[in-house]
């Protein structure tokens, strides 16, 4: 279901500034609304009601909402830790945070079980996903209108990203999101993640 940008309620919108307080973090207002209209597109397209109902990767007990915030938040520490001890280093503040909070935006519709269920059904027709979050999360953010730079940190986040060059930003949520996932699988489960000899999701 392909929602336009008008059927997004003022509720809807509220529900996102809820889940991911961060946003208020980005300090240019146009930007920041249209961060919240993305997301709230990319839920309304699924079967998910709201975003702490996604599970981050399509694993269980690693709630999406609790992954996006954690990038966010770590990027924006790794950001202010280089500029720290390097101040002539340019890193857009504004542009990053609003990458970080959308570098998953399209996992809704890749871990949406009603997309699992038909892509499972007709794998030699569709594949399994059909389409990976960083692409589908592109298609989110350009319906939304979100600034080239946003794109770019959004599809280029995943090694989907290894067949360009990386700006910055998007090199600095690259690799918390990584981390992110190090730090949080040897909590949980106390062993290195998965993703250090499969293909990183």
């Amino acid at each position: 279901m392909k929602v336009t940008r008008e059927q997004i309620t003022e509720e809807e919108k509220q529900a996102i500034r809820d889940s991911l307080p961060e946003v208020d973090d980005i300090k240019n207002e146009e930007l920041r609304e249209r961060v919240i209209l993305a997301w709230a597109m990319a839920l309304k397209e699924t079967s998910f009601t709201s975003l702490e109902d996604v599970d981050s990767g399509g694993r269980k007990g690693f709630p999406m909402i609790e992954h996006v915030r954690g990038v966010a938040n770590m990027a924006l520490g790794a950001a202010e830790g280089m500029k720290k001890v390097s101040p002539k280093i340019s890193i857009n503040s504004d542009i990053l945070i609003a990458g970080a909070l959308c570098h998953d935006i399209g996992g809704p519709f890749q871990y949406d079980p009603n997309n699992i269920r038909r892509w499972n059904k007709e794998i030699g027709l569709m594949g399994s996903p059909a389409i990976r979050h960083p692409v589908y999360g592109v298609h989110i953010c350009m319906r939304a209108g979100l600034p080239l730079e946003i794109v770019h940190i959004v599809g280029a986040h995943s090694p989907e990203g290894d067949f360009l060059k990386r700006s910055v930003e998007c090199c600095i949520v690259y690799h918390v999101d990584c981390l992110w996932w190090e730090i949080i699988y040897r909590e949980k489960h106390n062993q290195p993640s998965p993703w250090e000899k499969e293909e990183y999701a």
